[in-house]
């Protein structure tokens, strides 16, 4: 999803980790002493597009989520960026939702 990059992107360089930065937690334990730290990553979906019911309901509130909060931290994003981002945070949300409420699209988020 480029709208995802793109609000990386900026994250990025404000200072603020997005992406699989943010999956250097463990590293982090294991340089702090602690032993046989495991890792389990877990996809959510975004949408009810997954066949169990389970996975459909979760889809669901996470879709919500996303739907309601985009736009809140996109600007927040960019206002905290140079000015005239604000269009652009605009036409950001904008996409981001198209492609959330797109039905073909498959998307998750990673855990």
């Amino acid at each position: 999803m480029r709208t995802m990059s793109q609000f990386c992107e900026t994250s990025s360089r404000l200072g603020r980790v997005c992406g699989e930065e943010l999956f250097e937690f463990k590293d982090y334990i294991a340089s702090a002493g602690f032993v046989d730290v495991t890792e389990t990553r877990y996809r959510l979906p975004i949408g009810p597009w997954q066949t169990d019911s389970t996975g459909r309901e979760l889809g669901r509130y996470n879709m919500l989520n996303f739907l309601e909060g985009i736009e809140g931290y996109a600007l927040a994003v960019c206002n905290q960026g140079e000015e005239g981002e604000t269009a652009d945070a605009q036409e950001m949300v904008r996409a981001a939702r198209r492609n959330i409420l797109d039905k073909k699209a498959r998307l998750y988020v990673n855990l």
